[in-house]
């Protein structure tokens, strides 16, 4: 088995970017990189949501149990339950480790989560399930990363930050996770017509929507730029603009997008990207 396809049908490669992206705010809001218990607790629950994602997804028509991520669930069944076993056991083993802060927090997100994924039936004709919300599953998703990646640090210290601080890189996590999230609809753009899902590409199309994309990045670099003026931070601008650059490339490039690893290892590795060179960017401004 490639190791590589391991990392991403098994979520690990997600999992270790999200807990990637919370040590970078740590960077950013100029705390030591450490690994707190949060870290696994984002970590393993990275992990178990996605793969929850497709347990869910089982409920659609028999035609979407051959797209690949199903096909490699059914050959490795077995690893399959016990990644998410062993996922399972970490978030119960990081819950009692956390802050009764974190605990408290984590619930609402997980409420949310569960929610995303799974129809709550109201009547014998109507399900409601929140990502079948006009326009919104992007949106929540971005949501759930920004809270996860950037609130989580702050919950769990004891420092100090600025309301205008902590606002902006939450603001900049959102929207940078939103413009990489909008392909993912693209790639989903026919299905979602035919199930009378309604997101950005099925408004605007899929032109529209990567210029959307493309313009929400640079937007993002353009807040990186005021903020770090302003916190003359500007190793990590420079780290944030190559990430948005590289982001801007993979989403507007043809080529690029008909990769057989486009959306969970490119899209997916921007954010991973990102968090490295900032993490480096903080280490080597530190050093100096």
């Amino acid at each position: 088995m490639n190791f590589f396809h391991f990392l991403i049908q098994s979520r690990l490669f997600i999992a270790i970017t999200a807990t990637l992206a919370t040590l970078q705010t740590q960077s950013q809001l100029g705390l030591p990189i450490e690994f707190h218990p949060y870290l696994f607790l984002v970590f393993f629950s990275t992990i178990f949501v996605y793969n929850l994602n497709r347990i869910a997804n089982l409920i659609k028509p028999k035609e979407s149990l051959e797209s690949e991520n199903h096909i490699w669930v059914k050959n490795n069944l077995f690893l399959f339950k016990v990644i998410n076993t062993a996922a399972v056991a970490g978030i119960i083993v990081s819950l009692l480790l956390v802050k009764i802060e974190v605990f408290i927090f984590v619930i609402p997100l997980a409420i949310v989560t569960y929610l995303y994924s799974f129809p709550i039936k109201i009547n014998s004709h109507f399900a409601f399930r929140l990502r079948n919300l006009p326009y919104l599953k992007i949106f929540l998703i971005a949501w759930v990363w920004s809270c996860t990646t950037v609130i989580l640090p702050v919950v769990f210290s004891k420092s100090d930050f600025t309301s205008i601080q902590l606002m902006s890189i939450w603001i900049m996590r959102f929207l940078f996770v939103l413009a990489i999230t909008i392909p993912f609809d693209i790639r989903d753009l026919k299905a979602d017509r035919l199930a009378g899902i309604k997101t950005i590409p099925t408004l605007v199309g899929e032109q529209k929507a990567i210029q959307l994309s493309s313009l929400i990045l640079i937007l993002v670099f353009m807040l990186s730029i005021i903020n770090d003026a302003i916190h003359q931070t500007y190793g990590i601008g420079v780290a944030i603009a190559v990430s948005m650059i590289v982001g801007l490339v993979a989403i507007r490039n043809s080529k690029i997008r008909k990769l057989s690893y486009y959306h969970y290892g490119i899209l997916d590795g921007c954010i991973l990207l990102q968090s490295i060179l900032v993490i480096i960017a903080d280490h080597i401004g530190q050093s100096v």
